[in-house]
Protein backbone atom coordinates (compact mmCIF):
# COMPACT_ATOMS: atom_id res chain seq x y z
CA UNK A 1 0.00 0.00 0.00
CA UNK A 2 1.20 3.45 -0.29
CA UNK A 3 3.42 4.74 2.33
CA UNK A 4 1.83 5.52 5.09
CA UNK A 5 4.55 6.20 7.30
CA UNK A 6 3.92 9.74 9.19
CA UNK A 7 5.92 11.99 7.51
CA UNK A 8 3.37 13.75 4.94
CA UNK A 9 3.53 16.74 6.96
CA UNK A 10 6.82 17.22 7.14
CA UNK A 11 7.08 16.24 3.30
CA UNK A 12 5.01 19.54 2.79
CA UNK A 13 7.02 21.94 5.14
CA UNK A 14 10.47 20.80 3.78
CA UNK A 15 9.21 21.36 -0.12
CA UNK A 16 8.24 24.83 0.88
CA UNK A 17 11.37 25.33 2.86
CA UNK A 18 13.32 24.29 -0.67
CA UNK A 19 11.26 26.32 -2.64
CA UNK A 20 12.30 28.92 -0.73
CA UNK A 21 15.71 28.56 -0.30
CA UNK A 22 16.33 28.29 -4.00
CA UNK A 23 14.38 31.39 -5.02
CA UNK A 24 14.84 33.97 -1.64
CA UNK A 25 17.77 35.04 -1.02
CA UNK A 26 20.29 38.52 -0.37
CA UNK A 27 22.94 37.55 -3.05
CA UNK A 28 23.19 34.06 -4.20
CA UNK A 29 20.56 30.94 -3.33
CA UNK A 30 21.90 29.22 0.11
CA UNK A 31 22.61 32.70 2.33
CA UNK A 32 18.90 32.22 4.12
CA UNK A 33 17.48 30.04 6.43
CA UNK A 34 14.78 28.02 6.70
CA UNK A 35 13.45 27.05 9.56
CA UNK A 36 10.16 25.50 10.71
CA UNK A 37 9.52 26.35 14.26
CA UNK A 38 7.18 28.49 16.44
CA UNK A 39 8.32 32.58 16.06
CA UNK A 40 7.92 31.72 19.82
CA UNK A 41 11.11 29.90 19.97
CA UNK A 42 12.90 32.35 17.43
CA UNK A 43 15.17 35.25 18.83
CA UNK A 44 14.64 38.69 18.04
CA UNK A 45 17.16 40.30 15.42
CA UNK A 46 20.99 40.53 16.66
CA UNK A 47 23.93 41.35 15.09
CA UNK A 48 25.59 39.36 12.43
CA UNK A 49 22.71 36.95 12.68
CA UNK A 50 22.16 35.16 9.73
CA UNK A 51 18.91 35.78 7.89
CA UNK A 52 16.21 33.46 8.74
CA UNK A 53 12.67 33.13 7.02
CA UNK A 54 9.96 30.65 9.45
CA UNK A 55 7.95 28.30 7.74
CA UNK A 56 5.39 27.42 10.67
CA UNK A 57 2.99 25.06 10.21
CA UNK A 58 0.01 27.10 12.58
CA UNK A 59 -3.14 25.14 12.01
CA UNK A 60 -3.98 21.76 10.33
CA UNK A 61 -7.95 21.30 8.84
CA UNK A 62 -10.14 18.53 7.28
CA UNK A 63 -11.11 19.68 3.34
CA UNK A 64 -14.95 19.89 3.76
CA UNK A 65 -14.78 19.31 -0.22
CA UNK A 66 -12.98 15.75 0.37
CA UNK A 67 -13.64 14.92 3.94
CA UNK A 68 -16.16 11.89 2.60
CA UNK A 69 -14.45 10.32 -0.22
CA UNK A 70 -15.57 6.71 -0.67
CA UNK A 71 -13.06 3.72 -0.23
CA UNK A 72 -11.37 2.39 -3.06
CA UNK A 73 -11.29 -1.38 -4.21
CA UNK A 74 -6.99 -2.15 -4.55
CA UNK A 75 -5.43 -5.17 -6.01
CA UNK A 76 -2.03 -6.39 -3.66
CA UNK A 77 0.21 -9.47 -4.19
CA UNK A 78 -2.35 -11.11 -2.05
CA UNK A 79 -5.51 -10.38 -3.31
CA UNK A 80 -8.11 -7.53 -3.31
CA UNK A 81 -8.37 -4.89 -0.28
CA UNK A 82 -10.49 -2.29 0.41
CA UNK A 83 -8.37 0.58 1.71
CA UNK A 84 -9.92 3.30 3.30
CA UNK A 85 -9.80 6.88 1.65
CA UNK A 86 -7.35 9.35 3.05
CA UNK A 87 -7.86 11.88 5.28
CA UNK A 88 -7.61 14.86 3.35
CA UNK A 89 -6.30 18.29 5.41
CA UNK A 90 -5.59 21.65 4.34
CA UNK A 91 -2.24 23.26 5.93
CA UNK A 92 -1.94 26.58 6.79
CA UNK A 93 1.34 28.34 6.51
CA UNK A 94 2.78 31.26 8.81
CA UNK A 95 6.03 33.02 7.43
CA UNK A 96 7.84 35.87 8.71
CA UNK A 97 11.74 37.12 7.90
CA UNK A 98 14.23 37.36 10.65
CA UNK A 99 17.53 39.35 9.80
CA UNK A 100 20.05 41.70 11.17
CA UNK A 101 17.52 44.97 10.70
CA UNK A 102 14.37 45.52 9.59
CA UNK A 103 15.01 47.08 6.22
CA UNK A 104 16.33 43.47 5.14
CA UNK A 105 13.49 41.51 6.60
CA UNK A 106 11.08 43.83 4.14
CA UNK A 107 13.71 43.06 1.33
CA UNK A 108 13.28 38.97 2.38
CA UNK A 109 9.41 39.42 2.74
CA UNK A 110 9.44 41.22 -0.71
CA UNK A 111 10.80 38.14 -2.33
CA UNK A 112 8.79 35.55 -0.52
CA UNK A 113 5.78 37.15 -1.85
CA UNK A 114 7.15 37.49 -5.39
CA UNK A 115 8.02 34.14 -5.34
CA UNK A 116 4.38 32.78 -4.70
CA UNK A 117 2.99 34.82 -6.67
CA UNK A 118 4.49 32.63 -9.24
CA UNK A 119 4.68 29.53 -7.58
CA UNK A 120 1.09 28.37 -6.91
CA UNK A 121 1.74 24.86 -6.65
CA UNK A 122 3.83 21.99 -5.22
CA UNK A 123 4.35 19.14 -8.32
CA UNK A 124 6.90 17.33 -9.63
CA UNK A 125 10.66 17.84 -8.91
CA UNK A 126 9.35 20.52 -6.19
CA UNK A 127 7.50 17.55 -4.23
CA UNK A 128 10.15 15.99 -1.73
CA UNK A 129 10.36 12.95 0.02
CA UNK A 130 7.27 11.10 0.33
CA UNK A 131 4.44 12.90 -1.28
CA UNK A 132 4.44 11.73 -4.58
CA UNK A 133 4.42 7.95 -2.73
CA UNK A 134 1.12 9.04 -0.95
CA UNK A 135 -0.95 10.31 -4.30
CA UNK A 136 0.11 14.13 -3.27
CA UNK A 137 1.08 14.87 -6.49
CA UNK A 138 -0.37 18.54 -7.31
CA UNK A 139 -0.94 20.52 -3.77
CA UNK A 140 -2.30 24.33 -4.57
CA UNK A 141 -0.48 27.32 -2.72
CA UNK A 142 -3.06 29.70 -1.82
CA UNK A 143 -2.87 33.09 -0.05
CA UNK A 144 -4.51 33.61 2.40
CA UNK A 145 -5.79 37.00 3.63
CA UNK A 146 -6.50 37.32 7.10
CA UNK A 147 -7.97 40.49 8.54
CA UNK A 148 -6.17 42.34 11.02
CA UNK A 149 -7.94 40.92 13.98
CA UNK A 150 -7.39 37.07 12.92
CA UNK A 151 -3.73 37.87 12.50
CA UNK A 152 -3.02 39.08 16.18
CA UNK A 153 -5.24 36.02 17.24
CA UNK A 154 -2.68 34.60 15.75
CA UNK A 155 0.73 36.01 17.18
CA UNK A 156 -1.35 36.32 20.34
CA UNK A 157 -0.35 32.63 20.67
CA UNK A 158 3.18 33.00 20.76
CA UNK A 159 4.02 34.63 24.52
CA UNK A 160 5.97 37.71 24.69
CA UNK A 161 6.32 37.66 20.93
CA UNK A 162 5.02 41.10 19.32
CA UNK A 163 3.27 41.10 16.17
CA UNK A 164 5.78 40.93 12.91
CA UNK A 165 5.29 41.25 9.34
CA UNK A 166 3.59 38.13 7.95
CA UNK A 167 2.57 36.08 5.07
CA UNK A 168 0.16 33.58 4.98
CA UNK A 169 -0.66 30.67 2.66
CA UNK A 170 -2.89 27.26 2.45
CA UNK A 171 -1.92 24.00 1.05
CA UNK A 172 -4.44 22.13 -0.20
CA UNK A 173 -6.16 19.31 -0.59
CA UNK A 174 -3.11 17.13 1.25
CA UNK A 175 -4.01 13.47 1.60
CA UNK A 176 -2.58 11.40 4.56
CA UNK A 177 -3.22 7.76 3.80
CA UNK A 178 -4.68 5.94 6.23
CA UNK A 179 -3.61 2.29 7.54
CA UNK A 180 -7.10 0.42 7.27
CA UNK A 181 -7.79 -1.79 5.00
CA UNK A 182 -10.22 -5.35 4.44
CA UNK A 183 -9.75 -8.10 2.03
CA UNK A 184 -12.52 -8.41 -0.50
CA UNK A 185 -14.14 -11.48 -1.92
CA UNK A 186 -14.12 -10.62 -5.84
CA UNK A 187 -17.24 -12.59 -7.74
CA UNK A 188 -15.90 -14.61 -10.36
CA UNK A 189 -19.25 -16.27 -11.72
CA UNK A 190 -22.83 -15.15 -11.25
CA UNK A 191 -25.35 -17.82 -11.60
CA UNK A 192 -28.84 -16.39 -12.44
CA UNK A 193 -31.76 -18.91 -12.51
CA UNK A 194 -35.35 -18.04 -14.34
CA UNK A 195 -38.62 -18.94 -13.53
CA UNK A 196 -40.59 -19.39 -16.98
CA UNK A 197 -44.25 -19.55 -16.66
CA UNK A 198 -46.02 -20.02 -19.67
CA UNK A 199 -49.79 -18.74 -19.80
CA UNK A 200 -52.70 -21.95 -21.29
CA UNK A 201 -54.28 -20.90 -24.17
CA UNK A 202 -57.24 -19.36 -23.99
CA UNK A 203 -59.94 -20.91 -25.28
CA UNK A 204 -61.71 -20.54 -28.78
CA UNK A 205 -65.07 -19.71 -28.46
CA UNK A 206 -67.29 -21.79 -30.16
Amino acid sequence: MANAGGTVLRDVSVSLGALIRANVFIEKPGDVDVEYHSPASEETATQGRRPVILVYLYRMADNPYLRNTPDSLVRTPKGFVRRAAPAVVDLMYLMVAYAQNAELELILMDRLKRLFADATVLEKDTLKGGLRATGNDYLTIVPDNLGLNDIHQVWASFPNKPYRLSLFYTVTPVSIPRVTEQPVQRVYEVTTTYDVRVEPAAKEEE
